[in-house]
């Protein structure tokens, strides 16, 4: 990352924590968090921890995290978090057979609350500090925001490489298919967003089943192509990715590519002027 980038980050950051001081909020959000995983028992842990530590009312969090046919006590460990807190906020979903991201990630989205901020993170990453919620209830007070992709970093503070804005042109053009992926974690959107986007987008032509790759693109290009000018770029620091042997990018790479040049020759979503439905 060039010097000239970190100081425009920098300033982008301390603007956010003087806008978040000075914010009075009106009516809080409702968050619904969804996290996904697979045999993430090493982190599961610290995922939850980072959820809970946000400095935000926990009656307006609602977390379901979906236990892919763990064998190595996931949900087991889930299920003491839930006990230990009576059950509160926190929900686990179990599968006997894994279903995959995209199968899971959908299921979790249209059950988000009508009104709410739905929020992905996966079940091995976490949210790096207390105030992330606090951020986004924020941002959300404007009704012209329908969508968010935000800045991350490595578990040892280094930078991601594809936390950028996109560029004016392929927002104009409708044109993210066609443009390098750069619309990375932390996802945040309406609940309302999503009930635009059809599940035969969702599913690869060559099986008729859910992605199995590829997934974030699967569901962000049909939002991104809804949204245009009403998705915008977060610069704060919302998100670590905890990269290891078992997270996507580091598995089935040829795999992953193959399904990403599908889904990018899928036909495009035309622009919304509401999220109402007609």
């Amino acid at each position: 990352m060039s010097l000239a980038r970190r100081l425009v980050d920098a300033a982008a950051r301390r603007a956010g924590e003087l806008r978040l001081a000075l914010f009075r909020p009106g009516s809080p959000h409702t968050f619904w968090i969804v996290s996904a995983g697979h045999n993430v028992a090493k982190f599961v842990d610290r995922h939850m921890d980072s959820i809970e530590a946000q400095d935000y009312d926990p009656a307006l969090v609602q977390h379901l995290i979906i236990d892919d046919a763990s064998t190595d006590g996931t949900g087991d460990l889930v299920d003491r978090r839930i006990l230990a807190r009576g059950g509160s906020g926190l929900r686990r979903v179990h599968n006997d057979l894994r279903r995959g991201g995209c199968a899971n990630l959908t299921r979790a989205f249209r059950e988000a609350p009508a009104g709410s901020i739905v929020l992905q993170v996966d079940a091995d990453d976490w949210l790096p500090e207390p105030r992330v919620l606090a951020y986004l209830d924020m941002l959300y007070h404007d009704p012209d925001l329908w969508m968010t992709y935000n800045s991350w970093v490595f578990p040892d503070g280094r930078p991601s490489l594809n936390s950028d804005p996109i560029p004016r042109r392929v927002v104009e053009q409708n044109s993210f298919r066609d443009h390098s992926w750069i619309s990375s974690h932390l996802h945040t959107f309406r609940r309302e967003l999503f009930d635009h986007v059809e599940e035969d987008g969702l599913k690869d032509p060559e099986t008729g089943d859910y992605w199995t790759a590829a997934v974030d693109m699967s569901h962000y290009f049909p939002m991104l192509e809804l949204a245009g000018e009403h998705a915008r770029h977060v610069r704060r620091i919302t998100y670590v990715y905890n990269e290891h042997p078992g997270s996507l990018i580091s598995a089935k790479r040829e795999h992953q590519l193959g399904c990403e040049k599908r889904i990018r020759a899928l036909p495009r979503y035309s622009r919304l002027v509401s999220l109402e439905r007609g």
